[in-house]
């Protein structure tokens, strides 16, 4: 508790001009450190050559662009990283997407199913 109400003791309303700079500078630098985290293990004249990652990353932009949902974009760039990885260069994991393709088809139909059986007998 103390830790989450020490900054407010220790800075009164009117921040200082350094707290303000960091506040406005530090954002970003996380964030460009942690690109440079994920691009650190990218060999890009072997394997994939770092098609995944740079596919994965500019789904994120684009969604996040287009949509701005946080959740979306991370989403988004996570399941094109994985089906990157899985379909095009890793053959056994293209059973595993088929059949998380076919386990999320048959739940649909299940709960389209299973909504349509309940109000048709909830209104008879």
């Amino acid at each position: 508790m103390l830790t989450r109400s020490l900054p407010f003791i220790l800075f009164p309303a009117v921040h200082p001009a350094y707290v303000q700079y960091l506040g406005k500078v530090l954002p970003s630098a996380v964030l460009g450190v942690l690109v440079i985290y994920c691009f650190k293990d990218v060999r890009f004249l072997s394997g994939s050559h770092g098609f995944p990652e740079l596919f994965g990353v500019a789904v994120v932009a684009l969604l996040h662009f287009w949509k701005e949902k946080i959740l979306l974009s991370m989403a988004g760039g996570t399941i094109v990283y994985m089906f990157w990885c899985n379909w095009f260069f890793n053959k056994k994991g293209l059973i595993s997407i088929l059949l998380a393709v076919i386990g999320g088809l048959c739940g649909y139909v299940f709960s389209v199913f299973w909504k349509t059986n309940c109000l048709h007998s909830h209104a008879a």
